[in-house]
C-alpha cells in the first residue's frame, strides 16, 4: 500500500473512531470524565469488578446528543476486590473494606456488578486512557478542520481580492498580511484568546485567525499569474463581472495550491493546540485534549506508567504525519500535472 493510500485509510480509521467514541469507549461519559481515583495508574489490559447502584435519576437523551457529548453515568460505581455468593448471602469486599449483605439471594433491584476495563491504563484520577485519547481526536480533527476553513474563508477572500484588484487594495492587504505574519504565531493566539475570552470554540477561531496569512500569499501569488490569460482577457471583452471572474474561473484553478496549504495547516493547527493546551492555555481540562493529556501525565515520562504520557505524543506525532504525508502527495501530483 502506498504511503498516501495508508495515510488516507488511517485518518478515516480515526475520524469514525472519534466520532464514534460514545459508542466504543469504555467510559461514554461526557468527555470520558468518570473518575474512580482508587483506580489510578491501572496497568495496560487491566481489569476490576464493579458494583453500580443506580442513581435514580432520569436520563432521557436522544442519539444524537449522547454522540456529540456522551451520556452522564446513570450508576454510583465502586470499585471490588471480590464478590462471593452463597445461598442467603451476597460478601462484597471492597477496596476500602469488605460488605455483606445477609438474607439476600440476589443484589437489591438495579443494582448490578460488571467488569470495567482499561485497554491502555488509567490516569491518576482512574480515568480510562483509552477512552480519554477517543474524545482527544476529536478535539485534535475539530480544530484541524475549524482553522482550517477560518483561514480558507479570510485568506482566499483577501488573497482573491490582492491579487486581481492590485494598487492600494493590494499594498493594503499585504501589509496587514507582513503585519500578522511578523508576531509570533503562540504570542498572536494568546493574545486574541485574552481578547476574545476563553473556551473551546474561541481557541478554535483564534488559530484560525493566525493562519490565513499564508493561504492569502499563495492565493495571490496564483491570481497573479492567471489574471494575465487570455481566457481572463476575453471574460473582461465579454463583459463578466469581476466577481464572476475571480470565483467562476480564476478560483478553480487555485483549487490544487489550496488543497496542499490546507493540508500544511491542518497539521501545523493541531500541533499549536496541543502546544497551547499543554502550556495550560488551551482547550480547558477536563477536557481530553492530547495536549491536555500530555500536561497531566508528564510526570510519569521516567517511570513505568510512561505509556501515560507517550501514547498522547504518538497519536499527535500520527496525526500530523498523515496530514504531512497527504499534502506531499497532493504537491507532487500538483508538480507533475503542471510540468
Amino acid at each position: 500500500m502506498k504511503p498516501f493510500h495508508l495515510a488516507v485509510f488511517t485518518l478515516l480509521v480515526i475520524t469514525i473512531l472519534a466520532l464514534l467514541a460514545p459508542v466504543i469507549a469504555p467510559d461514554s461519559t461526557p468527555q470520558a470524565n468518570d473518575q474512580q481515583p482508587l483506580l489510578a495508574r491501572q496497568q495496560l489490559g487491566s481489569s476490576t469488578w464493579m458494583l453500580e447502584i443506580p442513581k435514580n435519576e432520569p436520563s432521557d437523551i436522544g442519539l444524537f446528543h449522547f454522540l456529540m457529548e456522551g451520556e452522564p453515568s446513570r450508576f454510583t460505581a465502586r470499585p471490588l476486590v471480590s464478590f462471593k455468593e452463597s445461598v442467603d448471602s451476597i460478601q462484597l469486599e471492597f477496596l476500602k473494606g469488605p460488605l455483606e449483605l445477609k438474607s439476600k439471594s440476589s443484589l437489591p433491584a438495579g443494582w448490578r456488578i460488571t467488569q470495567k476495563t482499561f485497554p491502555l491504563g488509567s490516569d491518576s484520577l482512574g480515568r480510562c486512557l483509552w477512552s480519554r485519547l477517543l474524545w482527544g481526536a476529536r478535539i485534535s480533527l475539530s480544530v484541524g478542520l475549524v482553522a482550517v476553513l477560518v483561514s480558507l474563508l479570510i485568506g482566499l477572500s483577501l488573497g482573491l481580492l490582492a491579487g486581481y484588484k492590485g494598487g492600494w487594495a493590494d499594498q493594503l492587504i499585504m501589509f496587514v498580511a507582513s503585519v500578522a505574519w511578523s508576531v509570533p504565531t503562540l504570542l498572536l493566539i494568546v493574545a486574541l484568546a485574552m481578547l476574545l475570552g476563553k473556551g473551546l470554540g474561541i481557541i478554535f477561531v483564534a488559530i484560525g485567525l493566525t493562519m490565513w496569512v499564508e493561504v492569502a500569499r499563495l492565493i495571490r501569488g496564483q491570481v497573479l499569474s492567471i489574471k494575465q490569460m487570455q481566457y481572463i482577457d476575453a471574460a473582461r471583452v465579454l463583459g463578466f463581472s469581476d466577481a464572476r471572474i475571480m470565483f467562476r474561473h480564476i478560483l478553480p484553478n487555485v483549487a490544487g495550491p489550496l488543497l496542499v496549504v490546507s493540508a500544511s495547516n491542518f497539521a501545523n493547527a493541531i500541533l499549536i493546540e496541543a502546544g497551547l493546551s499543554f502550556l495550560g492555555l488551551g482547550v480547558p481540562p477536563p477536557t481530553p485534549s492530547w495536549g491536555n493529556l500530555l500536561a497531566e501525565n508528564r510526570g510519569f515520562i521516567t517511570t513505568d506508567l510512561a505509556y501515560l504520557e507517550l501514547l498522547p505524543a504518538f497519536s499527535i506525532m500520527l496525526l500530523v504525519l498523515i496530514f504531512n504525508v497527504i499534502g506531499n502527495h497532493l504537491r507532487d501530483r500538483l508538480s507533475n500535472t503542471t510540468s
